[in-house]
């Protein structure tokens, strides 16, 4: 506790030329300010104080005075007991008041010679002393005063940020050495993004950053709220944080959520070689490894494996593997996300580095014919004409079409999708020089499966082509022909129908359990998911009828009245499936015929009245129409506005 009188009596108590004062505005040219902080043990007006956190106060002292010389006055004033205190000193010339000191001096050196010196090299004018002698003075805590403690250190922030907010850096200032104040930096750095104070705060840090009640350094707080800039001040000092893990032994980058903060991080932590294969021969590498792909960013994924293979074999805690971290996310592909008819058409021949254009015609060696020469002279010229042409598209492309930002993100999502399948067949490269096929079939069989229903056909494609063995895969009693009807995945099922694998004979001898075959299973309603890609329940509907129909061509007639174990054959099973979805197609067709109805009745009676209306008039001699050249291109161009919006409607549906 403390004496509320304190404060005032030190002012007045206090020798040898000290002057009380409180504001440094007041500070003549021959004076100037010092901030005592202290703390420990203290006899004042005949009783004992004991201060479990520091107390401060602001006195005025000459420019020829020294510090030892203030504080030996101080222990006087204040009978200091010597085994327990501790005595910070610092001097502010005039209103000078930056956030830490960065200059100390010397017990003994006159404050006046400090104040000149540093008018010189215009550094701030502020100086410390702190008695290192008592550094580790003992702290007396009392664990019934914890809650004390919190509601305090509670009120002090609320203090220290309306402090910041006002910009009263002297008062926040006081706040920061004599409370102690440890998350001071963590506040810069969060959510104030402050990097101004982070310079200032970071200059008065010798030896190690400070560390929260939750057990994280400023670096992971800043990392964890995106503020690279801070990152950049702090590692350039302190390098080793970028390896210093938290009490759940994660380090500053597993907290980042931001990309960009993701990069410059990862980029650092490449630049320390021995301290970044030793991460990442830890469960910390794949921690990040998962990290990244969760957040998209396959490239730094790819130089992950890249940097250490090994980390693609083995199987974490939970069942985790790096396949499984791709395979969930069926975004990362191109048949996992969802174009119009537009995007498809530009995604398709947006060019990007290691992706070409045109198959390169290249000569048959095996079955070599002697051509004749004006059929050479045609084909080579053809091939000339064709690089020209590539070359100016992909120039055209380059120069203008990829500055528009829709076509930039569409470009950005195929390089994603192409990093992706070379970061698949990498971890697959590994896994089968390690793995046994019946160690593969344990382990990536329900993937596999995961891949079939998510309908990605790429992660089909590359696991098959690497484990033949996952084609024998079961899921809920079904083979992978019939997963794959059943779950309605189109890409996979127009890429499984063209494999050698799978001979007609497969499709049309799948049979389940309950006697269902493909056409069966193509007639139950989609997952909710799959369903719900199409807006409406008519669009829905048909959306259905369609696979149905797909499905049927494979089939033979026999096998589209063949009966199930429930004497239901497969349009029987469609329709069973799809009574309530043919309801609300219906009704939703009621609606929309009902309002284009009323629309089409207005329209009709404006065109009607238009159609009598002349917008110039008419001439009163003859009866016969005005017509106004101005109005005639008015009507034109809302015509030609019509037709466009028209066209867009019909972009929009495409």
């Amino acid at each position: 506790m403390t004496h509320p009188a304190m404060t005032n009596n030190i002012k007045n108590d206090i020798k040898e030329g000290m002057k009380s004062t409180s504001n440094n505005n007041n500070i003549n040219e021959d004076d100037v300010a010092v901030f005592v902080a202290y703390n420990g043990k203290w006899e004042y007006e005949d009783k004992e104080w004991f201060f479990k956190n520091s107390r401060s106060s602001m006195i005025v002292v000459s420019k020829h005075i020294t510090l030892s010389e203030i504080t030996d006055n101080l222990i006087k004033q204040f009978k200091v007991d010597k085994e327990f205190y501790r005595l910070k000193l610092e001097v502010h010339y005039r209103t000078g008041s930056p956030w830490f000191p960065v200059i100390e001096i010397q017990n003994n050196q006159d404050l006046s010679v400090f104040i000149s010196e540093t008018s010189k090299t215009k550094l701030p004018l502020c100086v410390t002393r702190l008695d290192n002698k008592f550094e580790n003075a003992v702290q007396y805590k009392d664990s019934s005063d914890v809650d004390e403690e919190r509601r305090k250190d509670a009120r002090v922030e609320n203090i220290l940020i309306k402090a910041i907010r006002k910009g009263d850096w002297v008062k926040a200032r006081e706040i920061v050495n004599t409370e102690k104040v440890t998350w001071t930096l963590h506040f810069a750095v969060s959510r104030y993004k402050d990097n101004e104070i982070v310079k200032d705060i970071m200059m008065g840090i010798n030896i190690e950053l400070p560390i929260n009640n939750n057990g994280e350094n400023p670096v992971q707080t800043a990392a964890a709220f995106g503020n690279t800039e801070a990152l950049k001040i702090m590692l350039a000092s302190y390098p080793k944080y970028l390896f210093t893990p938290d009490k759940n032994n994660l380090l500053a980058i597993h907290y980042s959520l931001n990309n960009k903060t993701i990069l410059y991080l990862f980029n650092q932590m490449k630049n320390h070689k021995v301290e970044y294969d030793k991460f990442l021969r830890d469960m910390q590498g794949f921690e990040l490894l998962s990290q990244v792909i969760e957040r998209g960013l396959i490239d730094v994924a790819y130089e992950l494996i890249n940097d250490y293979p090994s980390m693609a074999i083995p199987v974490y805690k939970d069942g985790k593997t790096a396949l499984g971290c791709i395979v969930r996310k069926p975004e990362l592909f191109y048949s996992g996300t969802h174009y119009n008819l537009c995007q498809r058409s530009v995604y398709h021949h947006v060019p990007i580095e290691n992706d070409s254009l045109s198959s390169t015609d290249m000569a048959d060696v095996e079955n070599q014919e002697a051509p004749k020469k004006e059929k050479f002279v045609t084909k080579y010229t053809r091939r000339c004409l064709h690089d020209v042409i590539s070359r100016i598209c992909v120039k055209l492309w380059e120069t203008t079409l990829l500055h528009v930002p829709h076509i930039k993100h569409l470009k950005d999502d195929k390089v994603k999708h192409n990093t992706t399948i070379k970061l698949l067949r990498r971890i697959c490269e590994e896994v089968d020089r390690t793995h046994t096929l019946s160690v593969i079939k344990r382990l990536y069989s329900s993937l596999f499966c995961l891949a079939v229903e998510n309908n990605t056909a790429e992660a089909v494609d590359v696991l098959s082509t690497y484990f033949a063995g996952l084609y024998d895969s079961y899921q809920d009693g079904q083979d992978i022909i019939q997963w794959t009807v059943s779950n309605h995945s189109k890409n996979v099922y127009i890429y499984m129908s063209h494999q050698e694998h799978f001979s007609k004979f497969d499709w049309l001898g799948s049979i389940d359990d309950d006697g269902n075959n493909i056409l069966h299973l193509a007639g139950r309603l989609a997952p909710l998911h799959k369903l719900n890609a199409a807006s409406g329940a008519a669009l829905q509907m048909q959306q259905e009828l369609q696979w149905f129909e797909e499905v049927k061509k494979v089939v033979g007639i026999t096998h589209t009245q063949a009966l199930n174990k429930n004497k239901e054959t497969p349009m029987m099973v469609f329709r069973r499936e799809h009574k309530k979805l043919r309801k609300d197609g219906e009704e939703w067709m009621k609606k929309t015929a009902d309002s284009y109805t009323i629309t089409a009745a207005l329209i009709i009676t404006i065109v009607f009245a238009a159609a009598i209306t002349v917008p110039g008039g008419n001439n009163s001699a003859t009866g016969k129409p005005i017509y106004c050249c101005l109005c005639v291109v008015f009507g034109l161009m809302g015509i030609l506005i019509a037709i466009r919006s028209h066209e867009y409607e019909r972009f929009q549906i495409d």
